[in-house]
């Protein structure tokens, strides 16, 4: 029986690199770069709250992820 996420992290990561410009890609390197190296931060909340929410910026990241319920799987698509 194949799994129900079988072709999706393909189809996620085909959605991303679709959307990267020069200023979404150095907005997501430098959140990427300032998350403390004892944080577990996954790259795709990264991509989501850049790409799809506008956010800019550590600070801006650490706003938007409160409240946000912890999930094995971002199910999220570009």
């Amino acid at each position: 029986m194949e799994s129900p996420y079988a072709g999706y992290f393909e189809r996620v990561a085909d959605a991303v690199r679709a959307k990267l410009t020069p200023e979404i890609k150095q907005a997501i390197l430098e959140i990427k770069n300032a998350v403390p190296q004892d944080q577990k931060v996954k790259g795709i909340e990264v991509y989501q709250a850049v790409i799809r929410d506008g956010i800019r910026g550590y600070a801006g990241f650490m706003e938007w992820k409160k409240g946000k319920e912890e999930q094995m799987i971002v199910e999220w698509i570009p």
